[in-house]
């Protein structure tokens, strides 16, 4: 692993969201309930616990205690259709950081229902986080989850009114094009999040 004299650390966050709907059914559509959530719905998640940025190799690079998350679905999803939605640049927040922490870009996002189970496997693309670096580092270091989706995490969800839906990132970023042959080649962000809308929310009407 090379050595880290990053000012910034450029990160990419978060692809469309591909959510199958009732056990039963073709249709891949998203559930609070027995309601239908259709294209327009707003997910609203909060950081759980504190977030690390590290590179593969297990070097920390920046923490934080608070984070959210706010997207929006694009479609109702459908028999054979996914769900997708994409995050704003405002939609990507965090707080508490050891290092100052912004997003730069928002994402796409995409759930992949789980068959047999209320969960999701999450996808992503797009966004970019940057990770402000102790000045004696200096350079900066930018990373993505690349042009094609890759994945972000396990979501799982819930049917019994007031609890929370989970999500647990775990997601390996590469270094962009035009980084110092001295940038990490990879960075890992491991975050755990609660979705506080809608509550609940899950992947089957059952």
């Amino acid at each position: 692993m090379k050595r880290i004299n990053s000012g910034l650390v450029v990160l990419a966050a978060i692809a469309a969201t591909v959510l199958a709907g009732p056990g039963s059914a073709s249709a891949t559509e998203m559930y609070s309930g027995a309601t239908t959530l259709g294209a327009g719905t707003s997910v609203q998640l909060s950081q759980s616990g504190t977030a690390s940025f590290t590179t593969t190799g297990g070097t920390v690079l920046d923490t934080c205690t608070g984070s959210g998350i706010t997207g929006k679905t694009s479609n109702s999803g459908g028999s054979g259709v996914n769900v997708t939605g994409t995050i704003a640049t405002s939609g990507l927040t965090f707080s508490g950081c050891t290092k100052t922490t912004d997003t730069l870009e928002g994402c796409g996002f995409e759930w992949e229902h789980i068959s047999g189970t209320l969960n999701w496997t999450v996808w992503w693309k797009g966004c970019k986080i940057t990770i402000e670096m102790a000045a004696e580092f200096g350079g900066t270091c930018s990373y993505t989850a690349g042009s094609s989706r890759t994945h972000l995490g396990t979501f799982k969800g819930v049917t019994v009114a007031g609890v929370l839906a989970t999500w647990a990132i775990r997601a390996a970023l590469i270094a962009a094009a035009g980084n110092s042959f001295l940038c990490p080649s990879d960075v890992l962000w491991v975050a755990n999040y609660s979705a506080t809308s809608p509550k609940p929310l899950h992947a089957t009407n059952s």
